[in-house]
C-alpha cells in the first residue's frame, strides 16, 4: 500500500494576517529543512581566485585571510609618492585592527622590488605587535600595473596594482609572521 499524499490547506479569511503567519512559518520550515540536508564542506585551503576590488588589498597572514576593510567613506588602502624620495603604500584592515605597509626607496616604475635583505625597502605588518622585514626576513612587492588617470578634484595622477609576499619579525620577542598571496588592485597614489 502506498501512503496517501499529504496536503497543506490554508484557510483564507477576510483577515490575511493569520494566513501570512502560516505562510511565513512554512517558508522558514522549508528553508531550515533544506539547509539541514545541504552538506557544505569547510574549505581546507583558501580559494585561489580571490576578487580584490579597486582600492583594496588582500593577503594570507599566517594562512588566514586578511583584507582591507572599514567604513564605506574611508579609504581602505592608499599610496603616496614623494617625488625623488620614496613610495609608500598602506592597507588598513580596520575590521581586524591591522595594517600592512610598504616603503620603496627610489621607485622606478613597474617591476619587482625586494623587501628587507640589504635594500632600504621594507614591509611592516602591524597588529598587536609590529613585524618588520630585515636582512634575514625578506619578501618582495611587484608593481604589475601603473594606470595614469586624470582626477582634477583630488590630484591623483596614478593607480597601482600588483602582488606581494614577505616574512617579518617582531624584534621584541622574535615571533614571525608570514604574509603570502598578497594582491593590491588600483590603489590611489597621492603625489607630493
Amino acid at each position: 500500500m502506498t501512503n496517501p499524499p499529504v496536503y497543506i490547506v490554508l484557510r483564507i479569511t477576510s483577515n490575511p494576517i493569520p494566513a501570512m503567519k502560516v505562510c511565513c512559518f512554512l517558508m522558514i520550515l522549508i528553508f531550515l529543512s533544506l539547509r539541514c540536508h545541504t552538506n557544505i564542506p569547510d574549505p581546507v585551503e583558501p580559494v585561489e581566485s580571490v576578487v580584490v576590488r579597486a582600492g583594496q588589498m588582500y593577503a594570507l597572514v599566517n594562512g588566514q585571510e586578511w583584507r582591507t576593510c572599514g567604513p564605506v567613506t574611508a579609504p581602505k588602502a592608499f599610496a603616496q609618492l614623494f617625488v625623488a624620495e620614496y613610495f609608500d603604500m598602506v592597507g588598513a584592515g580596520l575590521c581586524s585592527n591591522t595594517e600592512i605597509y610598504f616603503k620603496i626607496i627610489n621607485l622606478q616604475g613597474e617591476g619587482t622590488y625586494f623587501l628587507g635583505d640589504t635594500s632600504s625597502n621594507y614591509a611592516l605588518y602591524w597588529g598587536h605587535n609590529k613585524y618588520y622585514t630585515d636582512a634575514t626576513h625578506t619578501g618582495e612587492i611587484t608593481i604589475e600595473q601603473i594606470d595614469s588617470m586624470t582626477n582634477q578634484v583630488e590630484k591623483l595622477p596614478y593607480r597601482v596594482s600588483g602582488t606581494f609576499s614577505f616574512t617579518a619579525i617582531n624584534e621584541a620577542n622574535s615571533d614571525t609572521v608570514s604574509v603570502t598571496k598578497g594582491y593590491f588592485n588600483k590603489i590611489d597614489v597621492y603625489v607630493f
